[in-house]
């Protein structure tokens, strides 16, 4: 059966699967390779579900993503290599359906989403290198990509909701990676309170 028979939400949900699995098969065969920095994301994470915070801050000082581990370490009661590796994959899904939703909102239809998943699974930083890794860029990508779906749907309908909900997800970013900070100022917090089309939201524009 071709892809192209399903419907758009129902390829959705096929690719957020295969990314699941995808990425559930790939820490399997990697069993989650470990540098320096996941060394110190376990000990934090070690440290946090003892309820050792002071500890776990001074081992690593951006505790998001290590304060993530523990928690899955806690629900789940796998040792704390495996909560990374089950994170990786959670993450990877969002990341996934994200961007996949990003292609919807930008207006995208059955061929822009089937050939946007599959750049996604053949993307040698994402795939090849992030997702072999336990590293905390792929909650940034996750969080990333949120926030830009709620920004161009801001974008479309002027809620106040989804221009929240774009600074929400950007602050849950800014814990993980600092990368990129810059990109989550407050100028769209800032407009979705104004009524597009006034003098004032324009000039706020004009700024960006």
């Amino acid at each position: 059966m071709s892809l192209f028979s399903y419907s758009i939400r129902q390829l959705h949900f096929i690719f957020i699967a295969l990314a699941l699995l995808f990425a559930s098969w790939i820490n399997y065969i990697q069993h989650g390779w470990i540098n320096g920095d996941s060394v110190l994301y376990f000990e934090a994470a070690r440290l946090f579900s003892l309820g050792e915070w002071k500890a776990g801050m001074e081992v690593w000082g951006w505790p998001f993503f290590p304060f993530l581990i523990a928690g899955v370490h806690k629900l789940s009661g796998l040792d704390i290599h495996c909560s990374a590796q089950v994170l990786n994959t959670l993450l990877f899904g969002l990341a996934t359906a994200s961007f996949l939703q990003l292609i919807r909102e930008s207006g995208g239809h059955k061929t822009a989403l089937i050939s946007g998943g599959l750049i996604l699974f053949s993307s040698q930083y994402i795939v090849g290198d992030i997702l072999t890794m336990l590293l905390r860029d792929q909650g940034f990508w996750a969080f990333f990509l949120t926030s830009l779906v709620f920004l161009v749907r801001y974008a479309k309908h002027y809620r106040i909701r989804d221009a929240l909900l774009w600074q929400i997800c950007m602050m849950l970013r800014r814990p993980i990676q600092d990368r990129g900070y810059q990109l989550s100022g407050t100028t769209t917090t800032g407009r979705a309170f104004h009524r597009p089309g006034t003098n004032e939201t324009q000039s706020i524009s004009a700024s960006t």
